[in-house]
């Protein structure tokens, strides 16, 4: 980076320079192609113990018209959900993002097959469904594919319902569910964070460290790369997502054959995980302080019909008698809204 400040009184001109950021090994190593060699390759791909940054092991180049930078107001892990729709409205006020940056990509398309958003619920949620609210506007013929990141409180019998920031993260992730699945997404696929991970399923395919986000994220990465992958072949069109678990049944050659770890499939056992929300959110009305920042926010109508909605969502997935039965006994909660 360079920065040059004119001095016309004496006729000089002051150059700042700033040191230019190492590259990494890895970042290295694709330059040079040498991943696919023994010592240099197999060291550039080892698990780091520290990552500097978050493209240190990136190999996606990006046009700086598609970098978007939040600030000065940038969401934080405490934002409450209207916070967050004003931070989206300001930055829409001042950036013009849906009518100037997101336009011009759309009309740069041959053929708009939808959009797919990737998000912490925590930090940016009601700042997404700001964005997507105005996207489903504009372009309300065209599919929504979400990758909610839940936060990492998971409502259960034994919630505290006086925990401030517990409450504002399951609230907010009950309002993003919500709005996903009434309002803007054709499909919602919700990930949880690592922490909340059931190592018991992972560990006898996979060798990794919950506590390293490196290792972490390219799980995580390597579901969603995966799950999305019919997306991007040559097969016949098809709509999402009713359609996309019957492709998958489809016998592919042996030379295009692809190993895939993830797809997207609509299942009733989603029933458990929305019930414990509406539970959550029912409970919280009538336990939680009425002092709450995550109550002043929602205020306890919008809490009471939060509830109500979740618990209409929760059927809609319960189609039938062996969706319940599959339940485990401490989440059958009755819902007294």
């Amino acid at each position: 980076m360079y920065l040059t400040r004119h001095r016309e009184m004496v006729g000089m001109v002051e150059e700042i320079k700033q040191t230019p950021i190492e590259k990494s090994e890895y970042q290295q190593a694709l330059d040079n192609d040498v991943l696919n060699e023994t010592a240099a390759g197999d060291r550039a791909l080892r698990p780091p113990s520290t990552v500097r940054y978050w493209s240190d092991y990136n190999r996606v180049y990006y046009s700086p018209r598609t970098m978007q930078a939040v600030r000065p107001n940038t969401p934080d892990r405490d934002v409450t959900w209207s916070r967050g729709l004003e931070l989206f409205k300001g930055f829409e006020r001042e950036t013009r993002l849906i009518e100037d940056s997101l336009r011009h990509f759309v009309e740069e398309c041959d053929l708009l097959q939808g959009f797919q958003a990737t998000f912490d619920n925590t930090s940016f949620g009601a700042f997404t469904m700001g964005l997507l609210e105005h996207i489903k506007d504009e372009y309300s013929k065209s599919p929504i594919l979400t990758f909610p990141l839940l936060s990492s409180a998971i409502p259960s019998a034994k919630s505290d319902y006086s925990n401030t920031r517990e409450a504002i993260s399951i609230i907010g992730d009950s309002l993003v569910f919500r709005d996903l699945i009434t309002s803007y997404a054709s499909l919602v696929v919700p990930v949880q964070q690592p922490m909340n991970w059931d190592e018991d399923i992972l560990k006898p395919f996979l060798k990794f460290n919950l506590s390293n986000i490196y290792q972490t994220s390219a799980i995580l990465s390597a579901h969603f790369e995966t799950s999305t992958l019919m997306l991007r072949t040559s097969f016949p069109e098809y709509p999402l997502p009713s359609s996309y678990p019957s492709i998958l049944k489809q016998a592919p050659s042996v030379k295009n054959t692809t190993s895939v770890l993830s797809s997207l499939v609509v299942t009733s056992q989603i029933y458990s995980q929305i019930s414990s929300y509406a539970y959550y959110v029912s409970a919280f009305l009538k336990r939680g302080d009425a002092g709450n920042s995550a109550w002043e926010d929602i205020g306890k109508d919008g809490l009471k019909d939060l509830a109500e909605e979740l618990v209409r969502i929760a059927e809609s997935y319960s189609s039938d008698d062996q969706s319940n039965e599959d339940r485990d006994e401490d989440e059958d909660y009755e819902l007294d809204i």
